[in-house]
C-alpha cells in the first residue's frame, strides 16, 4: 500500500525525519496531547454511521482506503493556502465520509508506517476533539511524511464535508483559519434545497477516486478468520485479511479491529518467499487531546 507509493525514496528521508522530530523510534511520535489508553473501547454507535460488516470484504478494507487517501492528501495540504480549489478539500470529504470510525470524542490514535528494518517512514495522528450537536466534527490530524509534517484541525459536516481549517501558513508559520469553498456551497445548497445534487456531484468523485483507489491497493482481497492481535496500541480482535500481487512479489495481511479507533491495526508486508518488505501498525491510543490553534 503505503509502501508502494514510496519505494524511490526510502533511505535519505528517514534521516530528514529524525531532525524533525528530534529523537528516533516508534514512541518518539508521540505529543502529549493524548495520553496512552492502548485498547480503548470504540465509540458509542450512531444511527446513519457505517458500520464494518463482520464479513463483508469491502467494509472490511474501508478503513485501509481512508488510511490510503490521508497518505495522498498531505501532499496537496500546502497547495490549499495559494488556492483552495486544489483537490484537498475535496479530498478531506473523501476521508471524512461515513466517519467517526469508531473514534469517540477526544480520542486518538497513531498509526505508522515502518520499513523492513524497523525505521519510520509515515506516521498519522488524528484525533475526534468534538461533535457539534448538529452532527458536525471537528479532527486534529497531523501527518509526518518522508518529505514533511502538517497539522490541521478542521471541521466537517455530519457527511463529512470540510467547513472550515486552522492550520499554520507554510511560508510564514502564521496561524491560519479559513472557510472551505466547498463548505460554502454545502450551506447554499442547503438554502436553496439543492443539497441532493450537491451531493450527488460530490458522490460521483468520490466513487471514482475510491474504485480507483482499490484497484490500486487490492487483488483478491480473502478473510482468513478473526484473530485476537497485540500492537504497541493495545490489544484488539481483529478479522486477518490476506492479499496477493504476483506483479509486485508481495502478499500483503491485513488485521482489522471494530474497537481499534481508525478501525487499522496492522498490516503486514513480505514477500512471496517471506521476507519482509514493512509493516503498518497502530501504535498509539489516547485521550484528552489537547487543542492546537486556541479555542473551538
Amino acid at each position: 500500500m503505503f509502501l508502494r507509493r514510496n519505494i524511490s525514496v526510502l533511505l535519505c528521508a528517514f534521516l530528514y525525519m529524525l531532525l524533525i522530530t528530534g529523537c528516533t523510534g516508534t514512541r518518539t511520535f508521540l505529543r502529549k496531547g493524548g495520553e496512552d489508553e492502548g485498547g480503548l473501547a470504540a465509540a458509542p454507535r450512531e444511527k446513519g454511521r457505517h458500520e464494518l460488516e463482520e464479513w463483508d470484504v469491502d467494509s472490511l478494507l474501508t478503513p485501509v482506503v481512508r488510511l490510503s487517501l490521508f497518505h495522498v492528501n498531505v501532499d496537496l495540504y500546502e497547495q490549499f493556502f495559494w488556492n483552495d480549489r486544489t483537490p484537498f478539500p475535496t479530498f478531506l470529504y473523501y476521508i471524512f465520509h461515513e466517519t467517526p470510525d469508531g473514534y469517540a470524542e477526544g480520542t486518538g490514535s497513531i498509526v505508522a508506517e515502518k520499513a523492513a528494518d524497523g525505521s519510520i517512514e509515515y506516521v498519522l495522528e488524528r484525533a475526534l476533539l468534538k461533535t457539534n450537536s448538529d452532527g458536525s466534527m471537528w479532527w486534529q490530524v497531523h501527518q509526518t511524511t518522508l518529505h514533511r509534517t502538517v497539522l490541521y484541525e478542521v471541521l466537517v459536516s455530519e457527511e463529512g464535508v470540510p467547513l472550515r481549517i486552522r492550520s499554520t501558513h507554510p511560508d510564514t508559520g502564521e496561524r491560519v483559519e479559513a472557510v472551505f469553498e466547498i463548505g460554502t456551497e454545502l450551506v447554499s445548497a442547503r438554502e436553496n434545497k439543492r443539497e441532493s445534487q450537491f451531493f450527488e456531484r460530490l458522490e460521483q468523485g468520490r466513487k471514482a477516486e475510491i474504485t480507483q483507489e482499490r484497484n490500486f491497493l487490492f487483488r483478491k482481497p480473502e478473510i482468513l478468520g478473526r484473530e485476537r492481535v497485540v500492537v504497541e496500541g493495545g490489544t484488539y480482535s481483529c478479522a486477518h485479511l490476506r492479499d496477493v500481487l504476483p506483479e509486485d512479489d508481495l502478499v500483503i495481511d491485513y488485521w482489522i479491529g471494530q474497537n481499534a479507533p481508525g478501525h487499522v491495526v496492522k498490516i503486514l508486508y513480505r514477500t512471496g518467499d517471506g521476507l519482509s518488505r514493512g509493516e503498518v501498525e497502530l501504535v498509539h491510543v489516547g485521550s484528552r487531546y489537547e487543542l492546537k490553534f486556541g479555542a473551538l
